[in-house]
């Protein structure tokens, strides 16, 4: 009897098995990308345990996914540092389709195995659910939640990223499966950016900053115009001019920089920003500011972390040639004019009426240097990492246009009210242009100036011709600038403007009841207002 069921059960057996191959996991659909069942199995003579074509499932992955392979996504096997093997791949994927997860969502890149809901079966904390759903805000530019290692952003106490579920107390520093050790690694971000699935999943680099940071090696080149390091060739010495990483401190969460005067660690949260929407002052901004960016950038320089190896000076610290502008001092409240960085401004025609929203708050009095700046020290597309683009290399060699005026009113309407500087106004406006004709009662370069706002304030081109205008680059941020007898007087201390050396040069005679002004742009005293006869105006 059992030799007459032994053809029907083989037949059953022979049936199941085809099944299996056709519908495998339950009823979980073939994934595209792995072609036809063939491609991983065979129903007669097949080496592997569940009829594949490779005696191992790694051998059959790595057979397309290995570096010599054919599919576009390479891995090798998870590995250790001491070179130990910690996981297959079919613990981590599952090779037919994506998975639901304990969360009611899907997981991503097959990762997760098991009927139903998503598991690893991990190397020490036994069976895990798995939430997979994000690659990360860092290369993928996808949400942070449900990522690689999300540090339980959603709060449910549970550290279910496919990278965090397997991780147990002693395995690893970082973002293990419970509560201890550290979260804050680059979380929420592309793991697989240094960890790579092509290097067994070891961090990678070479022990080079440049080796993990290629994508912010890269902000110091072309086609970027603004980032330290100007004209010269970036090397990992320039990065230890203002990063501090020895032991611990590397990869730990935290942004750690060293100070320009003495050395010491400074700690700061990563991911500082500057919401410029608000009238608030950021603490971290403003510890940023004081306590690191301004004792570089003030009239000694980095004379503790300067590069000595790539030639490098206290007040030229990187392996280029550049110095750093004494900023510091030129925000000096005591300064006849300046940028409200240091404390408040005192050009009284910078009020709630002339000022762009939050800038035109009554308690809104002091900015930040990222006010006007991007926050980042690595590199920009805009020139001097300005928040907006204008074209200052040109300026400064003289090669000028009705764009480039349009571009430096853009960046200075980001804060003054382009109502009351940019368009015709009235006379007696809070314009102090008030006494030009109609045309020239613009500020902008609708009214004939190329140069913009920038032609009268804290230019950096003296397209008049006067020697040592006070206008160069850099007043814009403030100064003690004071014309000379032989050229044009200082104005009143009521009636100056922002920077420039009032306006370049512009000046007051009382008793002529005439107004004037001098350098820059600004040359053309003794003509006669259109609008008030009697009155001069200038261009």
């Amino acid at each position: 009897m059992n030799e007459k069921n032994t053809p029907l059960s083989f037949s059953y057996l022979v049936v199941f098995i085809f099944i299996l191959i056709i519908f495998p996991s339950s009823g979980y659909a073939l994934n595209p990308d792995h072609g036809t069942c063939s491609t991983c199995h065979k129903l007669h003579a097949a080496p592997g345990q569940v009829l594949t074509n490779q005696s191992t499932v790694e051998v059959l992955c790595l057979t397309c996914h290995g570096p010599a392979g054919v599919a576009v996504n390479k891995a090798d096997i998870h590995k250790n540092l001491d070179d130990t093997i910690v996981a297959g791949c079919a613990d981590c994927h599952n090779a037919h389709n994506n998975i639901g997860n304990s969360l009611g969502g899907v997981n991503i890149k097959q990762v997760g195995h098991r009927d139903g809901t998503a598991l690893i079966r991990t190397p020490n904390s036994g069976d895990r659910n798995v939430i997979f759903e994000s690659r990360g805000t860092d290369d993928a530019g996808e949400p942070s939640l449900h990522s690689f290692a999300d540090g339980d952003e959603d709060g449910n106490g549970s550290y279910d990223g496919v990278c965090e579920v397997c991780h147990s107390l002693t395995s690893t520093k970082y973002h293990r499966n419970n509560s201890t050790g550290g979260h804050m690694h680059y979380v929420g971000e592309t793991c697989t950016r240094c960890h790579t699935h092509v290097g067994f999943f070891k961090p990678a680099g070479g022990g080079t900053c440049s080796g993990c940071h290629s994508t912010i090696w890269d902000k110091f080149s072309a086609p970027n115009n603004g980032h330290h390091v100007m004209g010269g060739t970036v090397t990992e010495e320039d990065c230890g001019v203002c990063h501090s990483e020895p032991g611990s401190n590397h990869m730990d969460g935290d942004l750690d920089l060293r100070d320009p005067d003495t050395g010491a660690i400074l700690t700061f949260p990563k991911g500082i920003t500057r919401n410029t929407s608000s009238d608030t002052l950021e603490a971290d901004v403003l510890n940023l500011q004081n306590n690191f960016c301004m004792k570089c950038h003030d009239v000694d320089g980095a004379p503790a972390t300067f590069n000595s190896t790539g030639g490098g000076t206290d007040v030229s610290p990187f392996s280029s040639s550049n110095t750093v502008p004494d900023t510091n001092s030129q925000f000096n409240t005591s300064n006849s004019y300046h940028h409200a960085v240091q404390g408040a401004g005192s050009n009284t025609y910078c009020n709630s009426t002339t000022m762009e929203p939050p800038w035109n708050q009554g308690d809104h009095d002091v900015i930040t240097c990222f006010d006007c700046h991007e926050l980042s020290g690595h590199g920009s597309a805009n020139q001097r990492m300005l928040r907006t683009a204008i074209d200052l290399d040109s300026m400064e060699s003289g090669v000028l246009s009705t764009a480039l005026g349009d571009s430096v009113e853009t960046f200075c309407t980001l804060c003054h009210k382009y109502d009351e500087y940019g368009t015709t106004g009235t006379a007696g406006g809070n314009s102090k242009f008030e006494f030009h004709g109609t045309n020239q009662n613009q500020h902008g370069s609708g009214g004939g100036n190329d140069l913009g706002c920038m032609g009268c304030h804290g230019g950096v081109y003296d397209e008049g011709g006067i020697s040592g205008n006070g206008s160069a680059r850099g007043n814009i941020h403030g100064g003690n600038y004071s014309w000379g007898s032989s050229s044009w007087a200082n104005g009143s201390s009521s009636q100056f403007f922002m920077v420039g050396g009032f306006i370049s040069g512009w000046k007051l005679n009382s008793s002529a009841g005439k107004s004037g002004c001098g350098g820059g742009t600004c040359a053309h005293p003794g003509r006669v207002s259109k609008l008030e006869p009697g009155k001069e105006y200038t261009n």
